[in-house]
């Protein structure tokens, strides 16, 4: 693997229910569903730049009906986080 450290303080935006099936914090959708960035074997919490991006994100999975009690996070990722990015 390669990888680096991040050379800015990153923002990034998650949406979910804290109660419900997947929670704001938990890798069980991405375990469930697989896509391009992660395997079942590697879950990831998906995350979004942007605030607007991750509620497109929520409105595409929830055929444009948004769930009820969801709420939203903002990450702050320090300046010199270090990382790794798959071969």
């Amino acid at each position: 693997m390669r990888g680096g450290r991040t050379d800015r303080v990153l923002t990034a935006y998650r949406i979910g229910d804290p109660d419900g099936a997947h929670p704001i914090y938990g890798a069980d959708g991405a375990r469930l569903y697989p896509g391009r960035w992660n395997t079942s074997a590697s879950p990831v919490i998906y995350t979004s730049q942007h605030y607007s991006t991750a509620m497109l994100e929520k409105l595409v999975h929830a055929n444009s009906v948004l769930p009820p009690n969801q709420h939203y996070i903002r990450i702050t990722i320090p300046n010199g986080t270090s990382y790794d990015l798959p071969a």
